[in-house]
């Protein structure tokens, strides 16, 4: 169990090999408990409590002494019951393992792809014509003025992650931050111009009038199919190509100026663009649905451990 720093994380140890451990680490033997028992156990809200009243908070990074964790105490049932409830996380830990594989699969998948189509090396069929270079201006008008309404959803940077927006917020108008100014619709693409090796870029497809991005991202109203114009900013050599007319170094960024000057390569025919687009955004959906799956695995979790430790 992590003594130091993030308390209370636990791990059975499933090898016969003689092993050292570190001393961030406190060396649990279990007497007459189920091991698994006890890792879940460790990990119950309640116990989790009980470990945190006896951290010292005052050192840094937080620690608790071994005399401390041997003072905490848990209700413990019979050794049946312990196996039983013991395996049945185990399993659930399994599954949550597997999916988060299958998720990462899906993701490494995704890059290949990208990589091999926007470089040309694997087409659709019916398709053979060279793609042309275009700038990105040409490709899209940037930031389009538009008037904001007087209560809007606010995106700002820390809202979408991959391409999800996870968050937004209520604003008024006359309250709203002043980098508030991105009205939104359907089919704009959104760069994050700060930090863009992480690759948070969104493709606005809802029908709402009312959401309103930040500032920190280049909005670009496509002359092409939009979900092949998102999914060519989101290609690794694209970003190297950003990054390398990026400001700052623990912080880059890039202004829209810069950024509508980067080329892009654009099949000549719609249908071909709209087949890639098509195609990852159904691979997006797919990876969308098995994350979302593994999140509601883990707050399952979370909710077992919380009804079985009372």
């Amino acid at each position: 169990m992590t003594r130091i720093g993030d308390i209370g994380t636990s791990h059975v140890v499933e090898t016969d090999e003689p092993l050292a451990y570190y001393v961030t680490l406190a060396l649990l033997k279990p007497k007459k408990i189920d091991s698994y028992f006890l890792s879940w156990l460790i990990s119950s809200p309640k116990v989790q409590q009980n470990i945190w009243k006896r951290t010292l908070h005052i050192a840094f990074p937080k620690k608790i002494n071994l005399g401390e964790i041997n003072q905490v105490e848990a209700s413990i049932p019979k050794e049946r019951e312990q196996q039983q409830i013991g395996a049945f996380f185990k399993q659930l830990d399994n599954t949550i393992v597997q999916n988060g594989r299958k998720s990462d699969l899906l993701k490494r998948q995704k890059q290949a792809y990208l990589q091999k189509i926007f470089s040309q090396e694997l087409r659709f069929a019916g398709f053979n014509d060279v793609w042309e270079d275009h700038k990105l201006k040409d490709a899209a008008q940037f930031n389009p003025k538009s008037i904001l309404p007087d209560k809007f959803e606010y995106v700002d940077l820390e809202s979408v992650v991959g391409t999800e927006m996870v968050s937004h917020r209520t604003e008024s108008k006359d309250q709203a931050p002043s980098r508030a100014q991105r009205l939104a619709r359907k089919g704009d693409v959104f760069y994050q111009t700060v930090r863009p090796y992480q690759m948070n870029n969104y493709l606005y497809d809802l029908l709402y009038e009312d959401y309103v991005f930040s500032t920190g991202y280049a909005q670009m109203r496509p002359n092409v199919d939009s979900y092949f114009l998102l999914n060519s900013v989101q290609n690794k050599k694209f970003v190297q190509h950003v990054l390398d007319r990026s400001t700052g170094t623990s912080y880059p960024a890039i202004n829209s100026s810069d950024l509508s000057n980067i080329a892009i390569q654009v099949p000549l025919e719609t249908l071909e663009q709209q087949k890639i687009g098509l195609f990852f955004k159904q691979l997006d959906n797919l990876i969308t649905l098995h994350q979302q799956k593994l999140e509601l695995l883990k707050k399952q979790k979370q909710a077992y451990l919380q009804k079985m430790f009372i």
